[in-house]
């Protein structure tokens, strides 16, 4: 975050090497709870930049949230989630499945259903509609309005 950690990434990639330990730094998003305050976002190739290693980008899955980097000095793999610079969401495989039993096929999407609410049907009609809610995923992405975002669960419910 702008003017809060910006200045420590070298710091904690170094922390996370000497544990052994891979590391990835998310771009700040726009959710229900900084949906205006986008003065924190700093992109993630400007993260990369003040780390201070040469990085070369290795094979990561297709549908990671992350694309991984290495550098000859070190012996993790560094991440970065850039989904507000270089959305990812056309190749998204994620779902979430909040405490209070809602599943989300996106964290940008307020669009649910809840499995508590299946819990007394059969399971072949629970599974047809949890299946059918999967299919229809909407890839939302982070870069919708501010004003949009004031309705979306905020990561700590969705588990972001």
């Amino acid at each position: 975050i702008k003017g809060v950690n910006d200045d420590e990434p070298k710091e904690l990639v170094d922390f996370a090497n000497q544990l052994g330990i891979d590391i990835r730094f998310i771009e700040y998003m726009p959710t229900r709870h900084n949906g205006s305050a986008n003065r924190g976002y700093v992109e993630g190739t400007t993260t990369m930049g003040r780390i201070g290693y040469e990085f070369y980008p290795v094979a990561t899955d297709k549908a990671s949230p992350a694309q991984y980097y290495k550098s000859k000095a070190l012996s993790n793999r560094v991440g970065f989630v850039n989904s507000v610079s270089q959305p990812f969401c056309t190749h998204c495989n994620r779902i979430r499945l909040a405490a209070d039993g809602n599943l989300y096929t996106c964290l940008f999407s307020a669009r649910a259903i809840n499995l508590f609410d299946l819990q007394n049907q059969s399971y072949e009609t629970a599974a047809e509609q949890i299946d059918n809610f999967v299919a229809g995923k909407q890839y939302v992405g982070c870069s919708s309005p501010p004003a949009k975002n004031q309705f979306l669960p905020s990561f700590s419910e969705i588990g972001g």
